[in-house]
């Protein structure tokens, strides 16, 4: 039994498998049959099920917790424990959407395998087994799709043994649930917003170098993080970083700029990843001109017009925008991690310089006291309190210094929904520096697990909190500033010295009509016609599409001539392929389509492959539905990124084809046009 399942489970989880096939089988857990006949599993001599009725105990707890509404599709089920698998088995049977199940206990999982046939559920796609609980989050995003309803089923047993354990994966399913949602809502609202402003920066991207030139250069050399939490404001905080400022690489998001600027401290990098125009961040900095602006792809255009020492562009990791240039300029350029959030980016930036170890001030993650922002940074006014009825209230002094400008408030109505909308509704306790409890918000408690995971990832590197009286980052040292820098003793180090004369030397801007900007311009040629063509392929493939749905409607049975016209369209599902996988760019304007489809058909085809066979009509019909959707999607995202990517090479240096083009094309060289990119 114990090969047929670990055979089962090699095809899913090849890990754990390995795991559980080299430990052996433990004293603490055992097998007993309980007064009626029923197989139990004991663990330490505590019954991991009722001793009377394990299936009748599973029966009631999937009963009430799992409701009909519950079993479809878009249902995510987890449990916290699995025991002999009742429950499992139970919900296996019962529901169509995917199951995540968390087994502390290895031992128990292991003679659980050697008792039952698991080897269906195993092999399913649907079911998925964790062991630690730094492995929840990444099993939920797999499996989670914005939307899905959710539902937790602990094991009475489990939640008595390990009632801290419960909590702990509870807060992290919480977490995860807010991370993922955060994640897909910006890929299905946002990936097209920052695919457009990337276009539209890509002259910006063509000039300027990205920052991996710059990468393991300063190994062993303190960096600081600088964000605008309020414990920026501790006593001796910024006079210490000021003191020891020719000695630490400063990384500072834009939001504490100003913060440093009053303090009188110039850092060496700005980040900014920001889509928004967030320029009112730096409105008034003294310093601009005289730092390095690391900037993502999709920035706004007013910080890339910004006037500063040097820009670097830091590109997003698996981004189409990264892939779609790397390709086309037949360089590999570096995708960064950056998880969302600007704090993370100036970590992740700072930790590939080689940087270590890694302070972070005023990362707070947290309102300890009230306060949600440094006193001097753009965000100072901003408090947050409890009132006499326990209600959560955000005030923010200086929020009509942002009214009607781009990004920011309308009016004072639209800032009292925001805080409502973002902070007051969703505030949500966390732990602090010194075990207390914190207010926070899903967001920045989400940002918090993201700190936890780089660290956990890369053990070796000392990445140290010195955000004091904010949130408790685990894993991470927590320090006072002046004590974390007199235990690295960093005043041995001149690594701003360094950089500045690696930059000096290094740093270089692309001239325009080099031959980097040719290739973009012959690629964007190349792109144009096939967004035509595609466009041009789908009205005849939507008209074949109609006339095969109208038969099957009509004749309810696949008949001769409806296989033909499915043979048409699959061609064009060929033909679309090709063309959408070639101009990657096309899917950031169709993700919230392609989702829909996974979710509402592809899930079923994967997970009930026995129910959708090739004749099933009702099958065909649904196929036919999400094929539509997808075609208006396909047509609608091929328009859309046309007249984003015209404008702009309409006023980009433009060139005449490559020779290879010319000579395919049969056409001689002509004069080149000059005209400059705005």
């Amino acid at each position: 039994m114990f090969e047929k399942n670990l055979s089962a489970l090699r095809e899913t989880h090849p890990r754990l498998a390995q795991k559980l096939q080299e430990m052996e089988l433990s004293p603490n857990v055992s097998l007993f049959m309980g007064p009626h006949n029923d197989i139990n599993i004991a663990y330490n001599g505590i019954a991991l099920h009722d001793i009377d009725d394990p299936m009748g105990e599973a029966l009631k707890i999937f009963e009430e917790q799992v409701p009909e509404e519950g079993r479809s599709y878009d249902c995510n089920l987890f449990m916290f424990g699995i025991g002999l698998g009742y429950l499992l088995r139970r919900a296996y049977v019962n529901t169509k959407g995917q199951i995540l199940v968390f087994e502390p206990y290895l031992d128990v999982l292991r003679l659980t395998l050697e008792a039952v046939d698991f080897s269906e559920e195993l092999r399913s796609e649907r079911v998925r087994i964790i062991t630690e609980v730094e492995n929840i989050i990444g099993n939920f995003q797999n499996a989670y799709l914005l939307g899905d309803k959710f539902k937790t089923l602990p094991l009475p047993s489990y939640r008595t043994l390990e009632p801290q354990l419960l909590l702990q994966v509870l807060d992290e399913l919480r977490s995860s649930i807010f991370t993922t949602i955060i994640g897909q809502n910006t890929v299905l609202y946002a990936l097209e917003q920052f695919t457009r402003s990337s276009i539209n920066n890509l002259p910006n991207l063509l000039k300027y170098p990205d920052a991996s030139f710059l990468h393991g250069k300063f190994k062993g050399m303190p960096g600081v993080v600088v964000s605008a939490g309020p414990s920026l404001d501790r006593p001796g905080v910024l006079d210490a970083l000021k003191a020891n400022r020719e000695h630490l690489i400063i990384a500072c998001v834009g939001q504490a700029a100003r913060a440093l600027d009053k303090a009188g401290i110039i850092p060496d990098f700005v980040s900014f990843v920001e889509v928004k125009n967030v320029s009112p961040q730096i409105n008034g900095v003294s310093f601009m001109d005289k730092v390095n602006l690391t900037l993502l792809p999709q920035v706004h255009g007013s910080i890339y017009d910004v006037q500063a020492k040097r820009k670097l562009i830091t590109y997003n990791m698996r981004d189409p925008m990264t892939e779609w240039l790397s390709r086309v300029l037949k360089q590999n350029l570096y995708g960064y991690n950056h998880q969302g959030t600007v704090s993370v980016t100036a970590l992740i930036h700072l930790m590939l310089l080689g940087c270590d170890p890694v302070f972070l001030l005023g990362q707070d993650l947290a309102y300890p006291e009230g306060k949600m922002y440094s006193d001097n940074s753009v965000y100072q006014g901003c408090r947050f309190t409890i009132n006499e009825n326990g209600e959560k209230i955000v005030e923010m002094a200086n929020a009509s210094e942002f009214y009607g400008k781009e990004g920011f408030f309308k009016d004072d109505a639209d800032w009292q929904t925001f805080k409502r909308r973002h902070f007051e509704k969703l505030m949500v306790e966390t732990k602090g520096w010194h075990g207390e409890t914190l207010f926070t918000t899903p967001a920045y408690d989400g940002f918090r697990k993201v700190f936890e995971q780089i660290q956990m990832k890369q053990p070796e590197h000392n990445l140290v909190n010195c955000s004091e009286g904010g949130a408790l980052i685990n894993g991470m040292e927590h320090l006072p500033f002046v004590e974390a820098l007199e235990k690295y003793n960093v005043k041995q180090f001149q690594g701003p010295q360094l950089l500045e004369s690696l930059l000096s030397e290094q740093y270089t801007e692309r001239e325009f009509f080099s031959e980097a900007y040719q290739n973009v311009y012959d690629s964007y040629q190349k792109d144009h016609e096939d967004l035509l063509k595609l466009e041009s392929l789908l009205v005849e493939a939507k008209s074949e599409l109609k006339r095969a749905k109208d038969e099957l409607s009509k004749k309810k049975t696949i008949t001769g001539s409806l296989k033909s016209r499915m043979k048409k369209l699959a061609q064009y599902d060929t033909d679309f392929k090709a063309l959408t996988r070639s101009n990657m760019l096309i899917n950031c304007y169709i993700k919230k389509d392609l989702m829909e489809y996974t979710k509402l058909y592809e899930r079923k085809l994967r997970f009930e492959k026995n129910e959708v066979a090739a004749g099933d009509v009702d099958a065909l019909t649904d196929n036919f539905e999400m094929t539509e959707k997808l075609y208006n999607a396909i047509e609608k995202g091929a328009k859309a990124l046309r007249e984003t990517l015209e404008p702009v090479f309409e006023s980009f240096p433009a060139y005449p084809p490559s020779a290879d083009t010319q000579a395919a094309n049969g056409e001689k060289s002509n004069t080149m046009v000059t005209a400059v990119a705005s």
